[in-house]
């Protein structure tokens, strides 16, 4: 294949672990925040350096998140993205790594071979865990 499938496993209505796999275009993206302040870099003994920083950050944090395509499905297949949206455990195995997600996408379209002819679901994922370790 083109693409590298990721298996995504999640807890369906039931309460069964339930697989659906996405096989199509996958996109990591990460997001970053921190504080900034400026301090004084002028020493007690009146020294100022040009090599120190005047503007610091501190607090960083960082989350990364995957947006994965099925690729062209069946009709009957919504009420299986239904559950994965709705499910409150997911788990990713992305480059044979299981990783546990959060589903980012809120809302999504019921799709028919009438209207859409080809079927094809994009969903948005947060990684559950921060890309920074920041845990004290």
């Amino acid at each position: 294949p083109k693409y590298t499938p990721i298996k995504v496993t999640f807890v369906n209505k039931f309460g069964a672990l339930q697989d659906i796999y996405f096989d199509k275009k996958s996109v990591n993206s990460y997001t970053t925040s921190s504080e900034t302040f400026r301090r004084n870099i002028i020493g007690l003994d009146g020294s100022y350096s040009t090599s120190k920083h005047q503007t610091y950050n501190r607090n960083f944090s960082a989350t990364e998140s995957i947006v994965l395509n099925t690729g062209f499905i069946d009709e009957g297949m919504d009420e299986v993205i239904t559950q994965l949206t709705l499910s409150p455990y997911i788990w990713g195995t992305i480059d044979g790594q299981v990783t546990p997600l959060s589903i980012k996408t809120k809302n999504q379209t019921r799709k028919t071979h009438l209207n859409d002819k080809l079927i094809n679901y994009t969903v948005e994922f947060d990684y559950a865990f921060d890309l920074l370790n920041n845990i004290r």
